[in-house]
């Protein structure tokens, strides 16, 4: 369609042009034979590149912005980090989702290292991450709440190598803190800024085994909320030794005071 178009103008152009090829204004000299086809092609150079479309202007890559940090645990049932603190370089525009992702695609394939259902641009969650080396070791006091609380306490389902979703209890799950606080939003909505900490947190009580808020007929959570993201940033940045933390936080009854000396 464009070559009939662009002949269709050219023919025009030609015929409008052929006289004026033919003399000078005011003259009865010819042009030459080379002199007309010279002029024809510099025509059709110019309706070839009136026709071409535009193109489209480079975007570029996205820019870096800084770093932020990333870790997994299952602290509440004695469980350790299932990803130990990492810090990931970030762009312009991600997500909290955007980060957990592409940590996980550099660690191996997803559907063998973790489970969610959405996308990294809408309604992501983390359904079940792969804690083959998790080793279940809540204490009697914590085992005994649960029972008042939960449908059933049974550690023994994590049997696939992967931790997820009701596999301990009826109220197992992963959760997604943000500096060191419940994310009040979900993560592909949360937009990560330098420095941000993102917490995958695994419960087994529906985030009252985190000072979360009591539901169900409970009359208050298990334990009082505390801060973590200062030992991630810790840990990750080689400030704090893994295993000294581990000794203090990987405990349902950890307190404030004690994560406060290990930051000291």
């Amino acid at each position: 369609m464009k070559f009939k178009k662009a002949f269709a103008l050219l023919l025009c152009a030609l015929l409008t042009a052929s006289s004026a090829f033919a003399y000078t204004l005011g003259s009865d000299e010819r042009y030459g034979k080379s002199d007309i086809v010279a002029k024809m092609e510099a025509l059709l150079g110019e309706i070839r590149r009136s026709s071409e479309p535009d193109e489209p202007e480079d975007e570029g890559e996205k820019k870096e912005a800084g770093a932020v940090y990333l870790s997994a645990d299952a602290f509440v049932i004695g469980g350790g980090f299932v990803i130990n603190p990492q810090k990931i370089r970030i762009n312009e525009g991600d997500t909290a989702a955007d980060v957990l992702l592409s940590y996980l695609n550099a660690n191996g394939e997803i559907g063998s290292n973790a489970e969610y259902s959405g996308s990294a641009e809408n309604d992501f969650y983390l359904k079940a991450l792969k804690a083959s080396s998790v080793t279940f070791n809540a204490d009697a006091d914590f085992e005994s709440w649960l029972g008042d609380v939960t449908a059933y306490y049974k550690p023994e389902n994590q049997t696939d190598g992967m931790l997820g979703e009701m596999d301990v209890t009826d109220l197992a799950g992963w959760m997604f803190f943000i500096n060191g606080k419940p994310a009040s939003e979900g993560m592909s909505d949360c937009e990560v800024k330098d420095g941000d900490v993102i917490m995958m947190r695994y419960t087994v009580a529906g985030g009252m085994d985190m000072g979360g808020e009591a539901f169900g007929g409970v009359d208050e959570p298990y334990t009082r909320a505390v801060r973590l993201d200062g030992v991630i940033k810790g840990i990750a940045d080689g400030d704090l030794e893994l295993y000294d933390c581990l000794e203090v936080i990987n405990r349902v009854d950890v307190t404030q005071g004690e994560i406060n000396e290990l930051l000291r």
